[in-house]
């Protein structure tokens, strides 16, 4: 599935780094857990962002042992059981 976008995704990061640079602006990037506080509010999140002219947005999935991660990460990772929660994340909320 995201095969396609393997090449195209560095290549525009690359894109709006170099733009910002050449235009001195500092490049915004913001972590974003997918499903929290709740599933519903992913996408309004991620429109929010992008409106308010985001450079970059990381979606972050949870999984059950986020131990490895900080722990403001680790409070907004709660483990999801349901195994089809990210198909759910993409075939409900992105194009």
């Amino acid at each position: 599935m995201f095969q396609r976008w393997r090449g195209t995704v560095s290549k525009r990061l690359n894109e709006i780094i170099a733009r910002n640079q050449k235009d001195h602006k500092i490049s915004l990037s913001v972590f974003v857990t997918t499903g929290y506080p709740a599933l519903d509010d992913t996408f309004p999140i991620l429109s929010a962002l992008a409106e308010c002219g985001v450079d970059f947005i990381e979606l972050g999935i949870p999984f059950s042992d986020p131990i490895d991660d900080g722990p403001v990460i680790q409070e907004a990772s709660p483990a999801f059981p349901n195994s089809n929660f990210v198909d759910g994340v993409f075939q409900s909320h992105l194009p």
